[in-house]
């Protein structure tokens, strides 16, 4: 099992003519990072085509010294042979300069554990909701400079991280002015937790008939809820042959431009809804994001030994970006299109539909080009 908890960042600091007092370093958009540290967070690291399947990022930085977990993620269902142990993989923070970024949290299953829960798969079902629960109520400590340890889980952790970000990013001088604690839930903010969970098909996944298709996932891919937040539709799991570790290239790549859409998506939704308050207009905010990913995606190359995952998976992310080269505008009209549903009154499947127009926004071009190619979504 891979598990990820996105949380969707949205800074909209960049739109403001003396950027709120926003730090210039680190240089998020620059076409040649170098490693630094970001205050209060830790180390800055070029992202290579090993680190996850999250490429398309100059940049990330780590925020091991920003969260510290109280507790190890550890589930059990009432039918398993024993409890399992998820190991913390990493802690990461990523802003495209302009709008939108998130923080991720990534825990892996160890394959023998994995193994061992498929040896009893006859008698044994897997609730991913169960899982994604755990994970959003694991109880962790967000450290915001001159402040006590604010003590929160991660599901509840949007705002911590929220004024950590801006205690980080805000100049010293500029503090005072520009107090994280106030300018949080006007140019700043955190989104609610969206949760990923790729789990082997060895495994029954049973959600009762909690559970929606995602559209054009040949049912490999499903959302659902976690019951742990207001939100439905908030968790996705994705079924698939392979170990905690052998995630093939084009679920590598639906898995990472569904993240890089979904944040862009949370970020112009935000600004959408407070562009009055703050007094700004800037209708080409999304417009610029998305170019920028474009133009990101188009220069990704593997740096590291070639696998045939990474052919693929690199195969997929060109043939996506090649499917919008050109066409930035129309990606945008259609993200800005989502982000204004979000933003109007709260019909009970408003949740999922945002969700599969995104899924279907990362498939239903590039990945699904390479279908017609000879790979699928779901290749075994």
């Amino acid at each position: 099992m891979f598990i990820v908890v996105q949380l969707p960042l949205a800074d909209l600091r960049p739109v403001f003519k003396n950027g709120m007092g926003r730090m210039e370093k680190p240089d998020w958009k620059s076409a040649n990072p170098q490693d630094g540290f970001l205050r209060g967070f830790g180390r800055l690291a070029t992202r290579n085509s090993k680190s996850f399947g999250l490429i398309g990022e100059r940049q990330f930085a780590d925020f091991d010294n920003a969260a510290r977990l109280r507790q190890g993620l550890r589930f059990v269902e009432p039918n398993w042979p024993s409890a399992v142990n998820a190991e913390l993989r990493f802690r990461r923070i990523y802003y495209d300069g302009r709008l939108a970024g998130r923080l991720e949290f990534g825990f892996f299953v160890p394959d023998d554990q994995e193994f061992h829960l498929a040896d009893h798969r006859k008698n044994l079902n897997v609730d991913p909701r169960a899982i994604a629960r755990a994970a959003l109520d694991l109880p962790i400590d967000v450290m915001i400079p001159g402040l006590p340890a604010q003590r929160t889980s991660i599901g509840t952790s949007g705002e911590f991280f929220g004024q950590a970000w801006l205690a980080a990013t805000t100049q010293n001088s500029e503090l005072a002015a520009y107090p994280p604690g106030e300018v949080y839930g006007g140019a700043v903010a955190v989104g609610p937790a969206l949760v990923h969970i790729r789990l082997s098909n060895d495994l029954k996944a049973d959600v009762g008939r909690d559970r929606a298709e995602a559209e054009g996932s040949n049912g490999d891919v499903f959302f659902t809820s976690s019951g742990s937040q207001a939100q439905r539709n908030n968790v996705l799991v994705q079924l698939s042959r392979g170990s905690s570790h052998g995630e093939n290239g084009s679920e590598r790549a639906m898995r990472v431009l569904f993240s890089h859409l979904s944040a862009l998506t949370f970020a112009q939704s935000h600004y959408l809804h407070v562009q009055d308050e703050l007094q700004i207009k800037d209708d080409k905010i999304l417009l610029h994001s998305v170019n920028d990913m474009i133009k990101r995606l188009e220069k990704f190359e593997i740096t590291t030994p070639e696998s045939s995952n990474d052919k693929d998976f690199s195969r997929a992310i060109a043939l996506w970006s090649d499917q919008f080269s050109g066409r930035a505008s129309e990606l945008t009209s259609e993200l800005s299109a989502i982000a204004t549903a979000i933003n109007t009154p709260n019909p009970a499947q408003k949740g999922l539909k945002w969700m599969n127009s995104i899924f279907e926004l990362a498939i239903k071009t590039g990945v699904e080009a390479s279908v017609n190619a000879g790979m699928s979504i779901g290749q075994r």
